[in-house]
């Protein structure tokens, strides 16, 4: 029992050190889409200039972490390609990989004057031998300097199959924002 208590402190000696940084550390460099790329992020497929409102005119940035179960990747940068924002990975895809992006929009869903994203993503299960592709999509609502998203939103939309193109998620959320 004593042998194990040791091992124990030791483990956990070993992780705090082993991720502690120094303050110096951590004043590093903004992260730009060479460094995501260099840590193994994919910058792929939808990629575009855009303005909004709480941001002015940004790149709005696509990729797939390929260290990360092929998660999807979205990001805002300044001209120079650095990273001012990086969108949270909605609970709808949190564990989903992601194979492609098929469509992205930029509109006001919500009606309050902010030009809030729509992304639509083709995901598989992985399970197995046999592969299950199938569509997602996930609203993004802008609100002052970052975006959110309902995941209950999300679900509705999945759960009815209105997500294989943007027209199909604009008919789906009509009526749902006065």
């Amino acid at each position: 029992m004593r042998s194990m208590a040791r091992i124990l402190v030791f483990v956990l000696i070993t992780f705090l050190f082993s991720s502690f940084t120094p303050s110096i550390a951590a004043t590093s460099e903004q992260e730009t889409l060479s460094s995501l790329d260099a840590k193994g992020i994919r910058i792929k497929w939808q990629s575009y200039t855009i303005p909004f409102e709480n941001w002015g005119t940004v790149r709005f940035v696509t990729g797939i972490d390929t260290n990360d179960r092929h998660q999807l990747c979205i990001y805002l940068t300044d001209i120079h390609d650095k990273v001012l924002y990086t969108f949270p990975l909605a609970e709808e895809i949190r564990w989903r990989t992601c194979d492609e992006i098929k469509a992205v929009a930029f509109t006001d869903v919500d009606k309050d004057g902010l030009t809030d994203v729509i992304v639509i993503g083709i995901y598989n299960t992985g399970v197995n031998i046999t592969v299950n592709r199938f569509h997602a999509a996930t609203v993004y609502f802008q609100k002052e300097r970052e975006f959110i998203n309902d995941p209950e939103l999300d679900e509705q939309i999945n759960r009815a199959h209105k997500n294989k193109t943007i027209d199909m998620v604009l008919e789906f959320l009509e009526g749902r924002f006065q």
